[in-house]
């Protein structure tokens, strides 16, 4: 549920812009390594909560615009448009691969080095501008006659809300034959017969031709199956589509693959079911899934311990979730270090951030947090030398 609108105005960030810009003269204003913009009560935000179409507007930046552009077009600091571009390519830093990730929340873009109250003004006003930021309230449009999207009141808009977006790595690659069959309007029996299902575009396609043929959940799993990561996930969008419960989608689509897993918890969440049930339909121990069982398991109001015992930190997904839900509930770094571990990969740094942000000394937070990755080691680098250590020092913490 949308968190109430905190007190100050979206004014205070054009003040804190204003100040900055005139601070540094010519020079273009940027966010220090460890500045918030949500600053515990959102002040910095200027008023925009978790989910309004402010957040989401920013969030289209953060996820849609390239390096070059967020740097140049949104204006942006260079180390702000590296670290987000960073982010989104994951751990192996290459575009398109399984471990690509999307901005969901306000707080995730938080957790960028770089990104504070500076960078979150430019991305709103470049959201503003393109028309990126949807009203949710007023009807300052006719509403009469055929649906107007800008308008959340018109009441000729009876297209369902789009769900959370998957991540990146699940957009699906079209099987050419499942597509020229189905443009020839072939059933979905003839299309079975001519294109099989054998890899993961064929299984995927099929869903989307069968769902397309208006066949019923049940038939299009006779034709299709389930057997591989974008078939399930497929699946759980064909399923939930056609109102079927959490229990009846399990039957038909099965998880325990990347997209399927974090397909089953976006639906079972979306279908308002307890996070303890949700995980009795829907799998953990892949990076999808344990990333969206914590992000259920949160949006729940549970205590990190109760998530903990729902959801896995064997990940870097999972591990990077666990800390930054830790951390949010105001946890202290050696709670965390016993919920989280050292973190894995992007959950190292998290680590280190929330250790660093505890104001805890260096060699403290090397007690409690990895160095194994190149996130790990990055987080320890920044935290060490933010803490006027040496190099020798640092050295002797992060290599």
């Amino acid at each position: 549920m949308q968190q109430a609108l905190p007190m100050l105005k979206r004014a205070n960030v054009m003040v804190f812009l204003v100040a900055a810009l005139a601070a540094c003269g010519n020079s273009p204003a940027e966010d220090g390594r460890d500045d918030s913009f949500l600053d515990d009560g959102k002040a910095d935000t200027g008023g925009i909560a978790e989910g309004s179409p402010e957040a989401v507007g920013v969030l289209r930046v953060a996820n849609e615009l390239t390096k070059s552009q967020l740097d140049n077009t949104v204006g942006l600091a260079a180390k702000a448009a590296d670290n987000i571009a960073a982010y989104r390519l994951g751990d192996d830093e290459a575009a398109n691969t399984s471990d690509d990730e999307t901005f969901t929340t306000l707080r995730e873009l938080d957790s960028i080095p770089y990104v504070g109250p500076v960078a979150f003004g430019l991305m709103l006003d470049y959201a503003e501008a393109h028309n990126w930021v949807v009203a949710t309230s007023g009807c300052a449009c006719d509403t009469s006659n055929s649906c107007q999207s800008s308008c959340a009141c018109d009441t000729d808009c009876t297209t369902p809300p789009t769900p959370p977006a998957p991540s990146a790595s699940c957009a699906i690659a079209a099987d050419p034959c499942w597509t020229a069959c189905d443009a020839q309007n072939n059933s979905t029996s003839t299309c079975k017969s001519q294109c099989g299902t054998a890899t993961a575009s064929a299984q995927a396609t099929c869903w989307q031709t069968c769902d397309g043929n208006n066949n019923s959940s049940s038939s299009c799993a006779s034709y299709c199956g389930s057997t591989t990561s974008w078939g399930q996930q497929e699946c759980w969008t064909t399923c939930d589509g056609n109102n079927n419960s959490t229990s009846s989608c399990k039957s038909y689509c099965g998880s325990n693959t990347e997209c399927g897993d974090q397909a089953c918890w976006l639906t079972c969440d979306g279908n308002n079911n307890s996070t303890s049930s949700c995980k009795s339909y829907c799998g953990t121990g892949t990076g999808l899934g344990d990333k969206a069982c914590w992000e259920t398991c949160d949006g729940n109001n549970n205590s990190t311990s109760s998530c903990k015992s729902y959801c896995g930190v064997d990940t870097a997904e999972g591990s990077e979730a666990c800390w930054l839900t830790c951390d949010s509930n105001n946890n202290s770094t050696s709670s965390c270090h016993s919920y989280c571990g050292d973190g894995i990969g992007r959950g190292e740094a998290a680590c280190w951030n929330t250790c660093d942000g505890n104001n805890n000394s260096t060699s403290s937070c090397a007690s409690y947090c990895g160095i194994t990755s190149a996130e790990g080691r990055a987080a320890c680098w920044s935290t060490c030398t933010g803490n006027n250590n040496s190099t020798s020092t640092c050295s002797s913490y992060c290599n």
